[in-house]
């Protein structure tokens, strides 16, 4: 803006003067552009005060950014647990921690799902399977509604733990080829479809009939429509202290990826972390069940949105590194 620290100075002028490079600076900009689109309807304007916060500090938006993401975890901490000025003992049973006398209403009838929705969730499975386009002597084995809308802690974040089941072996002996094929095509999917019954959105997952079952929850055969494996009504015994301390060391990891100037390197890294997450949740899941630590640790982070901030921030990243500008 006139009279802003950018008067008279050109990106490249900015870049070389804080010995940047002008694709970061550039990124920054971008970043600083929709930024400050939400404070003014002009573009010119945002470009200008983005400008002047550059010319003054060349990571200032990564470093707003990083801010965003502290507040985000600060806010789940905060919202999960007892404010104390010690680490927390008691957790809230409002968020992460609900649990209750009877299954979801909305969702069950004297013990069965509701005709509605399993003949929905039925529907829907049969088609997920056929879009995977396996060979005709894979052969779909189950449909299995699980989670915790199939138990007794469900909360308003909860999702639908669809499970379609087929014999991985049925396609190769390479069963770990086999899951990251899966994985490959639930991206896909997620990416073009959000499919949800009320609020609650669908979440697909391909199960080989072989995957252990022990530790896990309660199952619902959609197909046979009947229990695999009824919910027990347990209050669960959980560790608030590990909790709290894994999502703080998380919150550090994240925050020290944010701030790398690397972008390409910056996505590897969020990969790596977030692939860490997702396996000690799988692991705790399977053995421990729907209270490990691991398992609550990592719906703090996605019911307050921390996954989703990283994924906007690996897209952002993608689209200016590889986009070209023709003016």
């Amino acid at each position: 803006m006139k009279g802003g620290k950018a008067d008279k100075l050109t990106l490249p002028q900015i870049a070389k003067k804080h010995r940047v490079s002008i694709a970061d600076l550039t990124s920054q900009l971008k970043l600083g552009v929709k930024t400050e689109m939400e404070h003014t309807d002009s573009k010119k304007q945002a470009k200008e005060i983005a400008m002047d916060h550059l010319a003054e500090n060349p990571k200032y938006y990564t470093k707003l950014k990083k801010a965003k993401l502290e507040e985000t975890i600060i806010d789940s901490l905060k919202t999960s647990f007892i404010e104390s000025e010690n680490i927390p003992s008691k957790l809230k049973t409002d968020v992460e921690i609900e649990y209750h006398k009877k299954l979801n209403p909305k969702f069950w009838l004297n013990n069965h799902l509701k005709n509605n929705i399993r003949k929905n969730l039925l529907n829907l499975g049969k088609y997920y399977f056929k879009t995977l386009e396996l060979d005709s002597k894979v052969k779909l084995k189950d449909i299995i509604f699980t989670g915790s809308l199939a138990n007794y802690n469900y909360t308003d974040n909860s999702d639908i733990d669809l499970h379609i089941v087929i014999d991985y072996k049925d396609i190769s002996d390479d069963t770990d080829f086999v899951m990251n094929y899966f994985l490959q095509k639930r991206a896909a999917w997620e990416s073009s479809n959000d499919v949800k019954i009320d609020t609650y959105p669908v979440e697909i997952y391909v199960q080989d009939i072989n995957e252990q079952t022990v530790g896990k929850g309660a199952m619902y055969s959609i197909l046979n429509n009947k229990w695999i494996k009824k919910p027990k009504y347990k209050l669960p015994d959980v560790d608030r202290h590990l909790i709290t301390k894994k999502v703080n060391k998380y919150l550090d990891i994240f925050n020290k990826i944010s701030m790398m100037e690397d972008s390409l390197k910056k996505i590897d890294n969020y990969n790596k972390v977030l692939k860490k997450i997702k396996k000690e949740r799988g692991e705790a899941t399977q053995t421990e069940g729907e209270f490990s630590v691991d398992n609550l640790v990592f719906k703090v982070l996605r019911n307050k949105k921390v996954f989703d901030i990283i994924k906007d921030d690996k897209k952002e990243i993608v689209n200016n590194v590889f986009s070209i500008n023709s003016n």
